[in-house]
């Protein structure tokens, strides 16, 4: 048994400790809350700019499909509303149509946003705000050499394990797909191909 000396040193070192440790406490708590408001606008800015490409584009063959010279103007004010309503506080550093630098039928909708988002508890440590931008693409390919239309998403297939294709008339499968993992198996009809 401890004399009454003893205990109080122990209660000493505890609180010694425990002041020191304090600040470094704090510091992970406040890094928490800021990298984890980080990471949600990051999530909010690049949905924003998913649908800001998506709404550019499709606006941009509807518009292309009924001749309008300035298609590429309406698809702007398009994909301009989806950003201010997703992310007004967002800054559009690129928001255009791009030609592939590999390929002369195909266009990218590009949406490329930046924002500032403030720090809480780290502007103590000098850090004011994290500049995040998110980036979104939308591929449009002409089907001919003669014509002047953009089908939105054809053969647009996305998945990440395996692929299934029921009941449809189609038995076969042309590859063209945008995303996946490396190799995943592909399932017609229930068989492996």
């Amino acid at each position: 048994m401890l004399s009454g000396k003893g205990q109080n040193d122990q209660r000493g070192a505890f609180l010694l400790a425990t002041a020191l440790l304090l600040p470094f406490l704090l510091a992970a708590l406040g890094m928490a809350v800021d990298f984890g408001d980080v990471f949600m606008q990051q999530s909010r800015l690049q949905n924003a700019a998913d649908a800001a490409a998506l709404a550019g584009a499709k606006v941009y063959v509807q518009e292309l499909k009924s001749n309008n010279a300035a298609a590429a103007d309406q698809a702007f004010i398009s994909a301009k509303q989806y950003v201010t309503a997703n992310a007004s506080d967002a800054t559009i550093d690129v928001l255009d149509l791009k030609k592939s630098q590999s390929d002369a039928k195909t266009l990218y909708y590009v949406a490329k946003l930046e924002q500032s988002v403030p720090l809480s508890f780290l502007r103590y440590f000098g850090i004011d705000s994290i500049t995040i931008e998110a980036m979104a693409n939308v591929k449009l390919t002409s089907q001919g050499t003669n014509t002047n239309t953009f089908p939105l998403f054809e053969n647009l297939v996305t998945f990440s394990d395996r692929f299934n294709v029921v009941n449809s008339d189609v038995k076969s499968w042309d590859g063209k797909i945008i995303h996946t993992t490396e190799n995943p198996p592909i399932y017609i009809d229930n068989n492996s191909n």
